[in-house]
């Protein structure tokens, strides 16, 4: 009785819907069923090899998982009193020679039952409030990373317009004044350009990543051979100043959104070319598939990544190399890792110093689009 009046009294409202009443109203009858079976003299004292006692427990147990402490001490505090009846009545399994010696057997099957129930219903709804609290901590940080991406965009945005005014006034000052300063003011205009140049690449950058947030992704059949054409259409002019070549394997067709798998091959080829060594850059990609993914690799010669930076190179603004050595923000595998995880994938490295650099990343599976995509590609 204590369990249940300290239950009660702590939270007496009741806050279930039209489906949880009808539940317990089935839970009542049920028990009331049970208990007068068991109880109530109607099953013999044993089912095959199993005390006909234990058929409460599923009842006792349902309420724990369905409801909570309190309506799982109501449930035995009911069948607790339906047993008390049935045995001072002489019915039921723990009926003895003496009164005493038959309540006493039932006090202590019912106490231990009580206490495992309620227990049990304790540790679920303390699971329950958890996952309630993660819930909701999930929500504030989606609320919180959302309001971020917005501010960076806006304010990103925002940027360019002065920007774009102190590069166009540096300019004119140095077409009209050229040949008339001295070398001193021409490194300081000289200085003023490229601070602004690189201001200018950060905040396109920076715009890029926060739209693969607030941008919705469209999913689409993506012909992945088609989408790496089209990054290196938009590097051909790296490529060829560089003098290298860019191979490809057979490359799936997969749900994804077209323009973002550009932007990975873009950026992943790009730094391929871009992190070279003395040897002209010979870039590879390839596909294989595992299980219910594709895993796309990136395979270049270049000047490596050490083992310590292999976590690191993923982060935003993080940079190895001087900005005079190989020009850059130090967004692009940012951008990757957002595209590829966005879209249920991973994106790693595999390198060494000095013996070029490979790129992994997974897309998942589907296999009716695949098919569809590879029938496309085979009619065109």
């Amino acid at each position: 009785v204590a369990p249940l009046l300290v239950l009660w009294s702590a939270d007496p409202r009741v806050r279930w819907n039209r489906y949880q009443a009808l539940e317990a109203a089935l839970v009542l009858f049920l028990l009331f069923l049970i208990g007068e079976a068991v109880f109530g003299g109607l099953l013999a004292g044993t089912i095959g090899d199993h005390p006909i006692e234990f058929l409460c427990v599923p009842m006792l147990v349902w309420v724990a998982f369905r409801f909570g402490p309190r309506e799982t001490a109501a449930a035995a505090f009911v069948l607790s009193g339906i047993a008390l009846w049935g045995t001072l009545n002489g019915s039921g399994p723990f009926v003895r020679g003496s009164q005493n010696e038959s309540l006493l057997l039932l006090q202590s099957f019912m106490g231990v039952i009580a206490l495992m129930v309620l227990v049990l219903a304790a540790a679920v709804a303390e699971r329950r409030r958890a996952e309630e609290v993660l819930g909701e901590k999930v929500l504030e940080l989606g609320r919180s990373n959302a309001n971020l991406e917005r501010f960076a965009y806006v304010a990103s945005h925002d940027l360019q317009e002065p920007l774009r005014m102190v590069s166009s006034f540096t300019e004119l000052l140095a077409r009209r004044y050229k040949g008339k300063l001295d070398a001193d003011a021409e490194e300081f205009i000289h200085f003023t350009l490229e601070g602004a140049r690189r201001m200018r690449q950060l905040i396109e950058d920076l715009l890029s990543y926060s739209r693969m947030g607030s941008k919705g992704r469209r999913l689409d059949p993506t012909d992945f051979e088609k989408a790496l054409a089209r990054a290196l259409e938009n590097l051909r002019h790296s490529i060829e100043e560089s003098g290298g070549v860019v191979t490809h394997d057979p490359l799936p067709g997969l749900v994804a959104d077209e323009a973002q798998v550009i932007q990975v091959f873009q950026n992943l080829v790009g730094n391929a070319i871009k992190f070279r060594g003395e040897e002209a850059p010979r870039v590879h990609v390839s596909a294989e598939r595992n299980c219910n993914e594709w895993v796309l690799t990136v395979n270049d010669n270049g000047i490596g990544v050490d083992s310590r930076h292999f976590e690191r190179i993923f982060i935003m603004f993080q940079r190895l190399h001087s900005r005079e050595r190989y020009p850059g923000t130090g967004i692009g595998l940012a951008i990757c890792k957002k595209i590829v995880e966005g879209h249920g994938g991973r994106i790693w490295v595999e390198s060494e110093p000095g013996r070029g650099a490979r790129f992994y990343f997974t897309f998942p599976l589907r296999e009716a689009i695949e098919s569809r995509v590879m029938e496309g590609r085979a009619s065109g």
